[in-house]
Protein backbone atom coordinates (compact mmCIF):
# COMPACT_ATOMS: atom_id res chain seq x y z
CA UNK A 1 0.00 0.00 0.00
CA UNK A 2 2.35 2.58 0.76
CA UNK A 3 4.82 1.25 -1.79
CA UNK A 4 1.84 2.00 -4.39
CA UNK A 5 0.83 5.33 -2.56
CA UNK A 6 4.46 6.64 -3.08
CA UNK A 7 4.63 5.69 -6.55
CA UNK A 8 1.39 7.66 -7.94
CA UNK A 9 2.80 10.63 -5.65
CA UNK A 10 6.28 10.36 -7.85
CA UNK A 11 3.95 10.23 -11.10
CA UNK A 12 2.30 13.18 -9.86
CA UNK A 13 -0.42 12.18 -8.31
CA UNK A 14 -1.05 12.77 -4.16
CA UNK A 15 1.31 12.15 -1.77
CA UNK A 16 0.85 9.40 0.33
CA UNK A 17 -0.97 8.48 3.46
CA UNK A 18 0.68 6.58 5.96
CA UNK A 19 -1.17 4.82 8.92
CA UNK A 20 0.34 4.21 12.46
CA UNK A 21 2.23 1.03 12.00
CA UNK A 22 0.58 -1.42 14.26
CA UNK A 23 0.30 -5.00 13.51
CA UNK A 24 -2.17 -7.82 14.92
CA UNK A 25 -0.25 -10.76 13.66
CA UNK A 26 3.14 -12.45 12.38
CA UNK A 27 1.42 -12.61 9.28
CA UNK A 28 1.08 -8.75 8.54
CA UNK A 29 4.24 -8.00 10.30
CA UNK A 30 6.32 -10.17 7.67
CA UNK A 31 4.25 -9.06 5.13
CA UNK A 32 5.20 -4.74 6.00
CA UNK A 33 8.37 -6.25 6.40
CA UNK A 34 8.75 -7.26 2.79
CA UNK A 35 7.04 -4.33 1.99
CA UNK A 36 9.55 -2.32 3.33
CA UNK A 37 12.58 -4.54 1.79
CA UNK A 38 10.99 -3.54 -1.59
CA UNK A 39 10.30 0.56 -0.72
CA UNK A 40 14.31 0.56 0.08
CA UNK A 41 15.22 -0.99 -2.92
CA UNK A 42 13.37 1.68 -4.74
CA UNK A 43 13.55 5.02 -2.41
CA UNK A 44 15.55 4.27 0.11
CA UNK A 45 15.35 3.82 4.17
CA UNK A 46 13.46 7.15 5.04
CA UNK A 47 9.82 6.75 4.90
CA UNK A 48 9.06 9.77 2.70
CA UNK A 49 6.11 11.68 2.94
CA UNK A 50 4.45 15.41 2.24
CA UNK A 51 4.53 16.97 5.70
CA UNK A 52 8.27 15.39 6.52
CA UNK A 53 9.52 17.41 3.34
CA UNK A 54 7.50 20.67 3.72
CA UNK A 55 8.96 21.45 7.29
CA UNK A 56 12.68 20.54 5.72
CA UNK A 57 12.03 22.80 3.38
CA UNK A 58 12.81 26.30 5.28
CA UNK A 59 16.27 24.74 5.95
CA UNK A 60 17.46 25.04 2.21
CA UNK A 61 19.61 25.54 0.63
CA UNK A 62 20.70 21.88 0.41
CA UNK A 63 23.64 19.63 -0.26
CA UNK A 64 22.60 15.84 0.35
CA UNK A 65 25.81 13.29 0.90
CA UNK A 66 25.05 9.82 0.35
CA UNK A 67 21.48 10.32 -1.59
CA UNK A 68 21.29 6.77 -3.16
CA UNK A 69 18.13 6.62 -5.59
CA UNK A 70 17.83 10.34 -5.56
CA UNK A 71 14.26 10.12 -4.04
CA UNK A 72 14.96 12.57 -1.13
CA UNK A 73 16.03 15.00 -3.45
CA UNK A 74 13.52 14.76 -5.97
CA UNK A 75 10.90 15.30 -3.62
CA UNK A 76 12.39 18.41 -2.31
CA UNK A 77 12.99 19.78 -5.87
CA UNK A 78 9.60 18.88 -6.50
CA UNK A 79 8.14 21.28 -3.51
CA UNK A 80 10.81 23.67 -4.62
CA UNK A 81 14.00 23.43 -2.62
CA UNK A 82 17.30 24.50 -3.77
CA UNK A 83 19.42 21.00 -3.21
CA UNK A 84 22.39 18.89 -4.86
CA UNK A 85 22.56 15.46 -4.40
CA UNK A 86 25.91 13.63 -4.10
CA UNK A 87 26.68 9.75 -3.26
CA UNK A 88 29.80 8.10 -3.81
CA UNK A 89 28.16 5.25 -6.12
CA UNK A 90 29.58 2.50 -4.11
CA UNK A 91 26.18 1.24 -3.61
CA UNK A 92 26.21 -1.06 -0.38
CA UNK A 93 22.58 -1.88 -0.50
CA UNK A 94 21.82 -2.68 -4.83
CA UNK A 95 20.19 0.86 -5.20
CA UNK A 96 19.53 2.38 -8.56
CA UNK A 97 21.51 4.82 -7.81
CA UNK A 98 20.45 8.26 -9.39
CA UNK A 99 17.50 6.93 -10.32
CA UNK A 100 14.89 9.79 -9.02
CA UNK A 101 17.18 12.80 -9.63
CA UNK A 102 20.59 13.83 -10.70
CA UNK A 103 23.24 12.47 -8.21
CA UNK A 104 26.52 13.54 -8.66
CA UNK A 105 29.50 11.47 -7.69
CA UNK A 106 31.16 12.74 -4.71
CA UNK A 107 32.08 11.76 -1.50
CA UNK A 108 30.81 13.05 0.99
CA UNK A 109 33.53 15.08 2.63
CA UNK A 110 34.16 16.73 -0.43
CA UNK A 111 30.67 17.68 -1.20
CA UNK A 112 30.53 19.35 1.94
CA UNK A 113 33.85 21.31 1.73
CA UNK A 114 32.44 22.40 -1.72
CA UNK A 115 29.33 23.57 -0.63
CA UNK A 116 29.88 25.24 3.03
CA UNK A 117 26.98 27.73 2.99
CA UNK A 118 24.61 24.62 2.53
CA UNK A 119 22.14 22.72 5.13
CA UNK A 120 23.93 19.01 5.17
CA UNK A 121 21.35 16.40 4.22
CA UNK A 122 22.57 12.56 5.48
CA UNK A 123 19.71 10.43 5.27
CA UNK A 124 20.28 7.21 6.86
CA UNK A 125 24.25 7.00 6.45
CA UNK A 126 25.71 3.74 5.87
CA UNK A 127 26.37 1.74 9.49
CA UNK A 128 29.61 1.19 10.51
CA UNK A 129 31.08 3.32 7.65
CA UNK A 130 33.22 6.31 8.44
CA UNK A 131 32.04 8.37 5.74
CA UNK A 132 29.20 10.48 7.86
CA UNK A 133 32.25 11.05 10.43
CA UNK A 134 34.54 12.60 8.08
CA UNK A 135 31.85 14.54 6.65
CA UNK A 136 30.80 15.96 10.19
CA UNK A 137 34.77 16.73 10.71
CA UNK A 138 34.73 19.17 7.48
CA UNK A 139 31.82 20.81 8.13
CA UNK A 140 31.95 24.58 9.09
CA UNK A 141 31.21 26.43 12.17
CA UNK A 142 27.10 27.87 11.86
CA UNK A 143 26.50 25.06 8.90
CA UNK A 144 23.52 22.66 9.55
CA UNK A 145 22.77 19.53 9.46
CA UNK A 146 20.07 17.42 9.07
CA UNK A 147 20.36 13.97 10.28
CA UNK A 148 17.44 11.04 9.01
CA UNK A 149 18.44 7.96 10.55
CA UNK A 150 18.38 6.15 14.44
CA UNK A 151 21.04 7.28 17.00
CA UNK A 152 23.70 6.20 18.89
CA UNK A 153 23.39 1.79 19.41
CA UNK A 154 20.61 2.00 16.03
CA UNK A 155 21.22 1.29 12.53
CA UNK A 156 22.79 4.59 10.82
CA UNK A 157 26.61 5.87 10.92
CA UNK A 158 28.82 4.70 13.36
CA UNK A 159 29.47 5.55 17.52
CA UNK A 160 32.25 7.88 16.57
CA UNK A 161 29.83 9.86 14.37
CA UNK A 162 27.11 9.87 17.07
CA UNK A 163 29.69 10.68 19.15
CA UNK A 164 31.03 13.62 17.29
CA UNK A 165 27.04 14.88 17.17
CA UNK A 166 26.96 15.04 20.69
CA UNK A 167 29.73 17.11 21.21
CA UNK A 168 30.26 19.60 18.37
CA UNK A 169 26.57 20.17 17.25
CA UNK A 170 23.32 21.32 18.93
CA UNK A 171 19.94 19.86 17.91
CA UNK A 172 17.91 23.13 16.62
CA UNK A 173 14.97 21.34 15.01
CA UNK A 174 13.19 18.30 15.45
CA UNK A 175 10.99 17.43 12.41
CA UNK A 176 7.79 14.67 12.79
CA UNK A 177 8.68 11.50 10.43
CA UNK A 178 6.69 8.45 10.04
CA UNK A 179 8.37 5.25 10.56
CA UNK A 180 8.44 1.25 9.39
CA UNK A 181 7.20 -0.96 12.47
CA UNK A 182 10.21 -1.35 14.60
CA UNK A 183 12.19 1.19 13.16
CA UNK A 184 13.22 3.93 15.65
CA UNK A 185 14.41 6.54 12.75
CA UNK A 186 14.49 10.64 13.57
CA UNK A 187 14.75 13.96 11.57
CA UNK A 188 16.65 16.57 13.42
CA UNK A 189 17.85 19.46 12.59
CA UNK A 190 21.74 20.51 14.20
CA UNK A 191 23.77 23.22 14.06
CA UNK A 192 28.05 23.06 14.29
CA UNK A 193 29.51 24.45 17.14
CA UNK A 194 31.87 27.35 16.91
CA UNK A 195 32.49 30.73 15.62
CA UNK A 196 31.42 31.11 11.62
CA UNK A 197 34.62 32.30 9.54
Amino acid sequence: MILAQTDTWFAGGPGPVIPPMEYDNIRDFAKKHEERGDYIHKYGFTLLDQNMIKDMLPHGPFIEVGAGTGALANRLAHYGADIFATDSHHNHYDFIVSDHYYVEKMNASKAVKNYPDRTVIMSWPTLESRWAFYALEVMSPGQKLIHIGEGRGGCTADNAFHNKLRKEFTEVDHIPIRRWYGIHDNCDVYIKKGRKK
